[in-house]
């Protein structure tokens, strides 16, 4: 945020928290445009979120190894990316299967 105000960007992050919290589908209209605003930009953030939407697939999977290979696939891709706490839970879910 500090280096937003800095560099004279909107602070998008405002009134953000419940936004990125919920469900997509329990938004309400106005969250939902607040969400649209936030995933056009390019903030670390918003990249940890999609990535934590992502994961949510994981829970779609009835077969145990088709759960394990999207796993693996996230796990990696995660470990990919300079987000220090995603990447924390990157090797935490690698390390149990």
């Amino acid at each position: 945020m500090r280096s937003l105000k800095a560099k004279g960007v909107e602070a998008i992050l405002t009134h953000a928290r419940w936004v990125l919290l919920k469900k997509e589908a329990n938004l309400s209209g106005k969250q939902v445009v607040k969400l649209g605003e936030l995933l056009k930009s390019n903030l670390v953030s918003i990249k940890a979120y999609l990535m934590r939407e992502e994961f949510q697939r994981f829970w779609e999977y009835k077969a145990p190894a088709w759960a394990n290979k999207f796993l693996e696939d996230w796990a990696e891709r995660t470990m990919r990316t300079q987000i220090g706490p995603m990447k924390k839970v990157a090797e935490m879910v690698s390390s149990q299967y």
